[in-house]
């Protein structure tokens, strides 16, 4: 299974999960980035660091494909899914981002470390470097 694959299937791994345990829908939408914040806030309470690793790869994903669904262009690569080594990380062009590891860090870190705070400052990031680069645009991104 290639790594695109198998992140959509953790990603909706994740979003069965929480419909199962707490009721609510994760559709994948950009406002779910605040439900996967409390929940892994629910998470780094609960402080059971044995499963902090596969927390960070179901929401890590989860966040990731909510991105694809956003910027159909981007794609999954590299990584590993064992703890020795990087997981794998999203690209959006020139744009590298890893949701898995924003994930682990704000269940290890706490609120500081928000996923929120990562995802809007890598959305910001995109649409300046997607606008700038589409058709028609000028070398300000602005229209020709």
């Amino acid at each position: 299974m290639d790594v695109n694959a198998l992140m959509a299937q953790y990603a909706k791994d994740a979003a069965e999960m929480v419909r199962a345990e707490y009721g609510h829908e994760l559709d994948f939408s950009e406002p779910t980035i605040g439900a996967v914040e409390a929940l892994l806030n629910g998470f780094w309470q609960d402080a059971d660091k044995s499963m902090f690793t596969t927390v960070a790869l179901l929401f890590g994903a989860y966040i990731g494909e909510m991105i694809r669904a956003r910027y159909p262009q981007a794609n999954w690569s590299g990584g590993s899914l064992t703890p020795d080594a990087p997981p794998p990380s999203l690209h959006v062009g020139d744009i590298e981002a890893s949701p898995i590891v924003w994930c682990f860090k704000r269940l290890y870190n706490g609120p500081g470390d928000s996923v929120v705070d990562k995802y809007l400052a890598f959305r910001q990031d995109a649409e300046e470097r997607v606008h700038k680069f589409e058709p028609g645009a000028g070398p300000d991104g602005a229209g020709t």
